[in-house]
């Protein structure tokens, strides 16, 4: 097999290679075929914002490289799955390539999710640029505190059921 490394070329961008053989001034029929170099990847993937049902990412492009568009995958901490997302919604498609925020909705209070975004183009994929958040857990209820000496008091509280959490923080 006879190969050659064609180097210098853009992200991403698809490219028609052509190779003829030559035998002295003789040549062969051109044989030709189409493919994209793999895009870069988007860089500083962060949290944007975070609420208890939501978490926006936000990224910056890959710089010199041309893509189609991004797939943004959603993973829970507790290994569940999550639909692929486009546009806010959820779909079976890919994002818009000039978006550079994505909000994630329906999510569920203090739980931990991971975010990947990974760049396409032309069949192609970057390698995925990850980022972990929690969504913001519920404030509880408080339902009752009463003072039962001149040196305490009970303080008692209810927590939405749906909401996921470590511990209490208590300031006084």
């Amino acid at each position: 097999m006879t190969s050659y490394n064609i180097t210098g070329l853009t992200a991403g961008k698809e490219y028609t290679v052509t190779v003829t053989v030559v035998s002295g001034v003789e040549k062969s029929e051109p044989s030709d075929t189409t493919e994209n170099t793999k895009p870069e990847v988007v860089t500083d993937l962060m949290k944007n914002s975070v609420t208890t049902e939501s978490l926006e990412v936000k990224w910056t492009p890959p710089a010199g490289t041309v893509w189609d568009n991004y797939e943004i995958d959603l993973v829970p901490d507790d290994g569940g799955t999550y639909p692929m997302l486009t546009n806010g919604v959820h779909c079976d498609s890919y994002c818009d390539y000039t978006i550079t925020s994505y909000n994630i909705p329906d999510l569920t209070a203090g739980k931990g999710y991971t975010v990947t975004v990974t760049v396409l183009s032309g069949g192609q994929r970057s390698q995925p640029s990850v980022t972990t958040g929690y969504t913001k857990p519920v404030a509880v209820n408080i339902t009752d505190a009463d003072t039962y000496n001149t040196t305490s008091i009970t303080v008692e509280w209810t927590i939405n059921t749906t909401t996921v959490y470590d511990r209490f923080e208590r300031q006084w």
